[in-house]
């Protein structure tokens, strides 16, 4: 009986988690990613300026590396 119910729990978490998935939330997940690589470019640029200001090396890291990896 155990079992059984662990095996329904797992699968009904299964497709919960599908259901964010599909052609309708492609633009909107394209949109927010889109969005917070711009903010992630404008934050790592001010540190840069910033740290070139108090004479210390800027670090420019870019986000395809980060996914590479």
């Amino acid at each position: 009986m155990v079992p059984r119910a662990a095996a329904a729990t797992l699968a009904s978490a299964m497709l919960a988690g599908c259901a964010g998935v599909g052609p309708r939330h492609v633009v909107h997940d394209r949109f927010d990613y889109a969005t917070a690589l711009s903010r992630s470019w404008k934050e790592n640029m001010l540190l840069n300026v910033v740290k070139l200001r108090y004479a210390d090396a800027p670090l420019f890291l870019d986000v395809s590396s980060i996914v590479e990896q």
